[in-house]
C-alpha cells in the first residue's frame, strides 16, 4: 500500500505551462506512460530561473520511451515484475521549462536490423545509471557513467565490434567532435564509444585466438548504423617461403599450414556500409608451398556480404611435384570468396605441364583454386591439347587434387579431363560384348575422358583413360522384368576403362584404334519391393534415407552365348529375417548385400529374376521361457561352446508371370556348437543338491564325450512359381553335420508348409574289414619302461590332434585301436619279474605278427564304402499317415583293378511308403558285362 497525491499527468496539467508541456510532449512521444507515475511527495521552491519543483516517485512496474527522432531506441525504466519502483524527479517552471530525473536506472534497448547481439542473436540491450532531462521541445539529455556495450553485427557485414566508454547523445543542438569528425552534424543522434574493437576474419587465429581482432577510437552508432575509421600498419618478415614469427601481427588461415603475415588494414565505415575496408599481408598456400601476396575486402551480395580474397603469386615461379611429372606455374593471380571452411578463388595462371608423355605450354589460361577441409584442388583450362590415342580435344580441364594423410603426408593426384562426340569413339569401343538391351549413350550425345596417372607399384606409373556418357534409355536394361519386380533407375551413366601400362604405350597406341576397354555403367537405383507374401518376416533396408543404392554395373556375354549382368553395390543392402511366432529383439538373421547378379534371358514366359549376393551372420535366439526356468537352463547350457555363426549368402528372387519367390542360400563358413555332455548332467546334478549325509564319490575318474554341431548351410524360401497356388510356399532347410566323439554324421532337416524332413544328407559307411592295429614294427625298441611310456603318450597326443573330417576320425579310431592294445600289453608287462619281461617281449612280438599277417589275408585291395545319400523320413502335414522313407545307395571305393568295379556304377533307389515299397536299380557309369547263361 503506498501513498499517491496522483499521478504526474495530473500534476503536471494543473501547473503554469504545464498543459503546453504536456501537449508538446504528445505530438512526439507516446506521453501516457506518465499516468503510470504516481506523485507521492514534493517540495516546491523558488529559484533564479523560475520555480523548481521536487518530486518523489514511484513507477508502477516498467514503462517504456521512445527516443524521438531515434525509434529503433528506446529508454526502459521500472522493475519488470509489476512491482513499484521509488524514482526522484525535479520539475524547472520557468522562461525555460524541463524535466529531469537526476539519478535513474534504466536499460537501453537498441531494435534494429543493422546491429545485432551474436550472443545469443537478438536486440541490443544495455543498462546505465546517470540522469535524464527533457524540455519543452522533447529535446532529451543524459549524462550517463561511461557505459560498455556487447558484441553486436554490423548489418549483415561479418563485421562485430564491441564498445566501451560510450556516451549517449540525444541532443540536437551539441554533437562530440569526434562524431562530427565522421561527417555527422548537430542533428546526430545515438551511442558514441570512445574506444571499441572490431574482430573479423573468423576462420584466422592470431595469439592464440580466433578470429583478426583490432582496437578502434572514436565508434558511433546512429540512427543508420554503425561508423568508424580505422587504418594501422604492422611489420612483416618472411624469408621467401614462410612469415617469420618476428613479424607484429603473425597467425595462420584455417589450420596452421596456411600461414598468415599482415602489413596493413584500412577501411572506412560508414552508416553500416563498408565503403572501403582491405586487410592486406603475406598467405602461404601449403598445396602450393608457396607465399602469396593477399588482400581480404568485404563485397556485398544479394543476401548480405562475403569476405573476399585476392591472391598474387610472390615468387617467380612454383614448382609443384605431380608424382608422375610436374606442373611450373608463373604469374599466377587470383581471387574470390572464403567460406567457414575454405576458399574458392579463380583467375588466370602461365607456366608448363609436364606429363610423360605430355608437354603443354600455358598463356594465361583460366584457373580455379579451392581449398577444402580435407583437401585441394586446381583445375586448369586448356585448349586444343592432343592426348595421344584418343585424338585432339577443343577443350580440356587439368585436376590436381592434394590431400595430408593421418602421417601429415602430402599426395597430388592428378586427371585430365576432356569431351569428345559419341559418334566419334562408338566404333573404337567392341560393343559386341554387351547384351543386346544394354543402355548406350544417343548417337549425338557426348562423352568425357579422364585421364589419370596411377602407380603400378614398380616405381613406375600407367596411364588410365576413364569414359563416362550419359545413356538414352536407362530402364532397356529391365525391360522384360515385369514392372513390379524392376528396379527404379535413377541415374545410370556408360563407363569403360583402357589401361595402359606406362607412358611409352600410351604414346605409341595409333589415334583411331580400338580401345582394349572393360564396359560398364555407374547407376544410382531403387531395389524392387519384396513380393507381398503370407508372413512378415523378411525386411530390407536399402541406401540412405531415400533408399536409393549406389553401384557399378558390368556386362557381357559367356561363352554360351548368354548376355549376363552383375551389379556390385557401394554400401550393402541389408536384410534381416525373423522368426515366425517368435519375434526377437534383433531378427535372427542378417544379411548384407554386396553384388546382384541378373538374369537377362527372356523367352515366351515372362520368366526371370536376380541374386543378390554378400555375407550373413545368425544372432542368439532367445525363446519365451518362464522366470523359474530361466536361471535352470542358463545353468545347463553353460558347457554349450557357440562358435561365430556366419557365411556367404545368396539371396534369389524369382519371377514368372505374375508371381515371385524369394530365396535365401547361406553356406557357413564359421558355424561350429560344441557341447560337454558329462559337464552338462553334472551342471543337472549340481542344480539338484547334494544330501548332506552323503557318501563322497569312491574311483572317480575323468569323463569327456563332447558332442558338437557343425552347421553348414541354411535355405529359406517364401513364396512359390508354381500357378494356382499349388506347391510349397514357405520352407526352411537345415544342413548340419553330427559330431559324436570321434564320429561325424551328416544330417538334413527341412521344415516346410507341405512336409518335415528329416535324414541323412550324404554319408559313407567304410564295408572293408580293418587290419589288425598293431604290427611287430610297432613293438619295436620297446624294452624299457620310458619307451613304452613315450610310444603310449605319443599315440595318445596323436589321437586328439586329427582334424574333424571324416578321414581324421578314420584315423583318430585306428590310432585309439593301436594305444588301447599298448596300454594293456603295459600293464600286463610291469606285472611281470624284471627278468621275465625280455621273454614277455619277444613273445608278445610273435602273436601281433601272426594277427596282423592273418588280417592282411582277409582285407581286400579295394577301400569299400556303401554311400548313402538323401536318406530321409517325410512326413506330410496334410495326412500325416502317409509318412514316407525316401533315398539311395550305392558302392564306392574300388581300385581300378578290381574285378568287381563295375558294381561302382549301380544306384540303389528305395522307397516306403504307407502302402508301397519301391526300389529301383540302375547304373551311373559304365555298362556291367553279363555273362551267356546259355539256354
Amino acid at each position: 500500500m503506498y501513498r499517491s497525491l496522483g499521478t504526474v499527468e495530473e500534476f503536471v496539467s494543473r501547473l503554469p505551462g504545464g498543459a503546453d508541456l504536456l501537449s508538446s510532449i504528445g505530438t512526439i512521444v507516446d506521453a501516457t506512460p506518465l499516468r503510470r507515475i504516481h506523485l507521492q511527495d514534493l517540495r516546491v521552491e523558488d529559484v533564479f530561473s523560475g520555480t523548481e519543483i521536487n518530486l518523489a516517485l514511484l513507477v508502477d512496474g516498467t514503462i517504456e520511451l521512445k527516443v524521438p527522432g531515434f525509434p529503433a531506441l528506446s529508454i526502459t525504466i521500472g522493475a519488470t515484475d509489476d512491482a513499484y519502483t521509488a524514482i526522484r524527479g525535479v520539475v524547472t517552471v520557468g522562461e525555460t521549462s524541463d524535466l529531469t530525473f537526476p539519478d535513474i536506472r534504466a536499460t537501453l534497448r537498441l531494435d534494429t536490423p543493422l546491429l545485432r547481439t551474436v550472443d545469443p542473436p537478438g536486440p541490443l540491450e544495455v543498462t546505465v545509471q546517470g540522469s535524464f532531462s527533457m524540455d519543452r521541445g522533447v529535446n532529451i539529455r543524459a549524462s550517463l557513467a561511461g557505459f560498455s556495450l556487447p558484441q553486436v553485427m554490423i548489418g549483415n557485414t561479418g563485421l562485430l565490434v564491441s564498445a566501451s566508454q560510450c556516451v549517449l547523445d540525444l541532443a540536437d543542438d551539441t554533437t562530440p567532435d569526434a562524431i562530427t569528425a565522421l561527417g555527422f552534424g548537430p542533428e546526430f543522434r545515438g551511442i558514441h564509444a570512445a574506444t571499441a574493437t572490431l574482430m573479423w576474419l573468423p576462420q584466422t587465429v592470431f595469439n592464440g585466438l580466433p578470429g583478426l581482432r583490432l582496437d578502434l577510437v572514436d565508434l558511433a552508432i546512429g540512427t543508420e548504423g554503425v561508423s568508424f575509421d580505422i587504418a594501422q600498419t604492422f611489420t612483416l618478415d618472411d624469408d621467401g617461403r614462410h612469415i617469420l614469427p618476428t613479424s607484429e601481427r603473425a597467425g595462420h588461415l584455417f589450420d596452421t599450414g596456411f600461414e598468415l603475415g599482415l602489413r596493413e588494414v584500412t577501411g572506412q565505415v560508414r552508416t553500416n556500409v563498408p565503403t572501403a575496408f582491405g586487410v592486406s599481408g603475406l598467405l602461404r598456400v601449403p598445396f602450393l608451398d608457396a607465399l602469396f601476396a593477399v588482400e581480404f575486402g568485404v563485397r556485398p551480395e544479394e543476401e548480405g556480404h562475403a569476405i573476399a580474397v585476392s591472391l598474387t603469386q610472390s615468387s617467380s615461379t612454383i614448382d609443384l611435384d605431380l608424382g608422375a611429372g610436374s606442373l611450373t606455374v608463373e604469374r599466377l593471380h587470383i581471387d574470390g570468396v572464403v567460406d567457414e571452411t575454405g576458399f574458392t578463388v579463380t583467375g588466370s595462371v602461365s607456366g608448363a605441364l609436364s606429363l610423360d608423355p605430355l608437354d603443354v605450354l600455358i598463356d594465361r589460361a583460366q584457373v580455379s583454386l579451392r581449398h577444402d577441409a580435407d583437401h585441394d584442388s586446381l583445375e586448369i583450362e586448356l585448349n586444343g591439347l592432343d592426348l595421344g590415342p584418343l585424338g585432339e580435344v577443343e577443350s580440356a580441364k587439368l585436376r590436381i587434387i592434394s590431400r595430408v594423410d593421418d602421417a601429415d603426408v602430402r599426395t597430388n593426384s592428378v586427371v585430365i579431363e576432356g569431351t569428345y562426340r559419341w559418334a566419334d569413339l562408338v566404333q573404337r569401343f567392341d560393343l559386341t560384348t554387351l547384351p543386346a538391351q544394354f543402355p548406350l549413350p544417343p548417337d549425338d550425345g557426348l562423352i568425357t575422358a579422364f585421364l589419370s596417372w596411377e602407380d603400378d607399384g614398380n616405381g613406375g606409373f600407367e596411364i588410365v583413360v576413364r569414359f563416362d556418357a550419359s545413356v538414352e534409355h536407362p530402364d532397356s536394361l529391365w525391360q522384360f522384368i515385369p514392372s513390379d519386380f524392376r528396379p527404379e533407375v535413377h541415374t545410370l551413366v556408360f563407363t569403360a576403362e583402357v589401361r595402359y601400362a606406362h607412358a611409352a604405350a600410351f604414346a605409341g597406341e595409333p589415334s583411331g584404334s580400338e580401345f582394349k576397354a572393360e564396359l560398364s555403367a555407374k547407376v544410382t537405383v531403387r531395389l524392387p519391393a519384396l513380393p507381398h507374401l503370407a508372413v512378415n518376416l523378411v525386411t530390407v533396408h536399402t541406401g540412405g534415407d531415400d533408399g536409393l543404392v549406389e553401384g557399378t554395373i558390368r556386362a557381357g556375354i559367356d561363352q554360351a552365348g548368354t548376355g549376363y549382368l552383375r551389379v556390385t553395390v557401394s554400401d550393402p543392402v541389408a536384410i534381416d529375417f525373423d522368426l515366425p511366432g517368435m519375434p526377437q529383439p534383433e531378427p535372427f538373421l542378417h544379411a548384407e548385400i554386396t553384388s546382384i547378379d541378373f538374369d537377362l534371358a527372356a523367352g515366351s514366359v515372362a520368366e526371370g529374376g536376380f541374386t543378390m549376393l554378400g555375407t550373413f551372420s545368425v544372432r542368439p535366439i532367445n525363446p519365451p521361457l518362464p522366470a523359474p526356468l530361466t536361471s535352470h537352463l542358463q545353468g545347463l547350457f553353460e558347457s554349450v561352446d557357440v562358435g561365430d555363426l556366419t557365411g556367404t549368402t545368396e539371396l534369389s528372387l524369382r519371377f514368372r508371370d505374375d508371381r515371385a519367390a524369394v530365396v535365401l542360400d547361406c553356406t557357413f563358413s564359421a558355424g561350429a556348437i560344441d557341447v560337454n555332455v558329462f559337464e552338462m548332467l553334472g551342471g543337472v546334478a549340481g542344480a539338484l543338491g547334494v544330501p548332506p549325509d552323503a557318501d563322497p564319490p569312491r574311483g572317480a575318474a575323468a569323463l569327456d564325450i563332447a558332442v558338437g554341431v557343425g552347421l553348414r548351410g541354411l535355405r529359406f524360401q517364401l513364396g512359390s512359381l508354381v500357378a494356382g497356388g499349388a506347391g510349397e510356399t514357405a520352407s526352411l532347410e537345415l544342413r548340419a553335420d553330427l559330431r559324436l566323439a570321434d564320429l561325424a554324421v551328416p544330417l538334413l532337416l527341412r521344415l516346410s508348409n507341405l512336409e518335415l524332413a528329416l535324414g541323412l544328407d550324404a554319408i559313407d559307411i567304410p564295408l572293408r574289414p580293418p587290419r589288425f592295429p598293431l604290427s611287430p614294427s610297432d613293438l619295436a625298441g620297446l624294452t624299457t619302461d620310458a619307451a613304452w611310456q613315450s610310444r603310449i603318450d605319443g599315440l595318445a597326443s596323436a589321437a586328439v590332434s586329427q582334424p574333424m573330417t571324416s578321414a581324421g576320425a578314420a584315423e583318430a579310431t585306428r590310432i585309439a585301436a593301436q594305444l588301447t592294445l599298448l596300454q594293456a600289453l603295459f600293464a600286463i608287462r610291469q606285472a611281470m619279474e624284471p627278468g621275465s619281461r625280455g621273454g614277455f617281449e619277444d613273445g608278445a612280438g610273435v602273436v601281433i605278427g601272426v594277427l596282423d599277417a592273418a588280417s592282411g589275408v582277409m582285407t581286400p585291395a579295394s577301400d569299400i564304402s556303401l554311400a548313402l545319400r538323401a536318406i530321409r523320413i517325410v512326413i506330410p502335414f496334410a495326412d500325416p499317415r502317409d509318412v514316407r522313407v525316401e533315398g539311395g545307395a550305392s558302392l564306392t571305393g574300388f581300385a581300378a583293378d578290381d574285378p568287381l568295379k563295375a558294381l561302382e556304377g549301380l544306384q540303389l533307389g528305395l522307397g516306403i511308403s504307407a502302402d508301397t515299397i519301391f526300389f529301383s536299380l540302375q547304373t551311373i557309369s559304365s555298362l556291367i558285362q553279363i555273362p551267356d547263361l546259355g539256354r
